[in-house]
């Protein structure tokens, strides 16, 4: 019996592991109290509704086009929803906006886009 409960425990800490990280790396965790488009679309990441979040993200970003966090839960949902054209440019608007002072760090690189 304790080798299902640890299996089960392992299967749900890798299920909810991807979503925990997402939310849990903003650069301003109090962006969302302010923002109801915000809010929503981190609700629904949890939620793993992908769509709802890029709609939601994607006004509040036309409210705050700077803002890194925004960009970088974009691109997590888009890369959720394998469209990684588009994941890919928020991740590099996200890097862009994240270290202004390295520009080295958001030069693009070659990558395999099956290996994400």
């Amino acid at each position: 019996m304790p080798r299902v409960l640890l299996f089960l425990l392992l299967v749900f800490a890798a299920t909810i592991s991807p979503v925990l990280h997402a939310v849990d790396t903003e650069e301003q965790p109090g962006a969302a109290a302010l923002d109801p488009d915000y809010a929503a679309g981190k609700k629904a990441i949890e939620a793993r509704n992908w769509n709802a979040a890029i709609k939601s993200f994607s006004t509040a970003a036309l409210r705050a086009p700077d803002n890194a966090d925004l960009q970088n839960y974009l691109g997590f949902s888009y890369r959720k929803l394998g469209q990684l054209e588009p994941a890919f440019k928020h991740y590099q608007r996200t890097l862009a906006l994240s270290y202004p002072r390295s520009p080295s760090l958001v030069r693009p690189f070659p990558i395999n886009k099956n290996q994400v």
